[in-house]
């Protein structure tokens, strides 16, 4: 009994997954999520109920697993919606900071350097900027490659 205890909670996962990765086409995060975890871990029960002959007392055991690993899950998510809100915070004022120390650089060099000295000095920066956002892009271009490349492999 067990080992039949063990087995299960070790296989569940891969079958939920492979059923999941069965159904092809991905929806939208927001749509495939409903509310209540009953009716998600409903849809999987049926199929588990169905393709593994479960007894009724499998069944049972079988659907409080799931609804409480659901439930975790939506727990899960939300906390990592709470932890993106705050990283994204975070990010906005190191920005914040950054473009002020970004002023306070362009002002002291301006007052060092001549109108005609400081006029070349910004084209020099903007030349660079572009460079670095043209490498960025040719950059991402590869990883993406790299990515289709990894999933074709699949």
């Amino acid at each position: 009994m067990k080992t039949k205890k063990i087995l299960m909670v070790l296989v569940l996962p891969f079958l939920i997954a492979s059923i999941a990765m069965a159904q092809g086409v991905k929806k939208p995060v927001d749509q495939n999520v409903e509310k209540e975890p009953a009716k998600r871990s409903g849809k999987v029960l049926a199929h588990l109920k169905q393709e593994l002959a479960l007894t009724p007392a499998q069944e049972i055991k079988v659907k409080e697993l799931l609804e409480k690993r659901e439930a975790e899950m939506i727990e899960n998510r939300e906390a990592n919606q709470e932890m993106r809100e705050e990283q994204q915070k975070i990010r906005q004022e190191r920005m914040k900071i950054a473009m002020e120390k970004q002023q306070e650089h362009d002002a002291k060099m301006k007052a060092i350097l001549t109108p005609e000295q400081y006029t070349k000095y910004e084209a020099i920066r903007t030349e660079r900027r572009e460079e670095f956002r043209e490498n960025r892009r040719v950059h991402m271009e590869r990883a993406a490659e790299r990515r289709k490349k990894v999933k074709t492999i699949e």
